[in-house]
C-alpha cells in the first residue's frame, strides 16, 4: 500500500500601489520644466484611479477569504488555493486575472504522520 500526499497550494497575488516618483513620471529627474510638471498632474489622476481600483479589488478579496500583507509597493494577497481555482474566482468576482500577478506556491506539510 502506498502513501498518497495531498500537497496543498497556495495562491499569492500582487497588486501594485505606486512606485518612486521617477519610475512614474517619465523624464522627473532633471531639469523641471511646465510639460513636467503637466505630467505630475496627470500622474496624480492616474494614481486616484489605480487606487481606487486597488480598494475596490482588495474589498472583494478580503470577502472571498484571502488574507492580506501590505508591501513597501504593492499588497500581497493570499489564499490556499490552486492558482488556476484563483483565477476561476477572480473571474466570477468580474475581475480579470491577466490584470493581476498570480504566483502558485505548493505548501510544506510541517506535520509528522510517521505514526511513531
Amino acid at each position: 500500500m502506498t502513501n498518497v500526499e495531498s500537497v496543498e497550494k497556495e495562491t499569492r497575488l500582487s497588486l501594485f500601489l505606486f512606485g518612486k516618483p521617477a519610475w512614474e513620471i517619465e523624464d522627473l529627474e532633471g531639469d523641471v520644466d511646465f510639460k513636467t510638471l503637466e505630467e505630475i498632474g496627470a500622474m496624480g489622476k492616474e494614481l486616484h484611479e489605480r487606487l481606487q481600483w486597488v480598494a475596490k479589488v482588495a474589498k472583494e478579496l478580503l470577502n472571498h477569504g484571502w488574507d492580506a500583507y501590505g508591501t513597501l509597493y504593492d499588497i500581497e494577497f493570499y489564499k490556499t488555493i490552486s492558482v488556476e481555482s484563483a483565477k476561476k474566482e477572480l473571474r466570477e468576482l468580474g475581475l480579470d486575472p491577466e490584470e493581476m500577478n498570480l504566483e502558485e506556491e505548493e505548501l510544506e506539510d510541517d506535520g509528522d504522520d510517521s505514526g511513531a
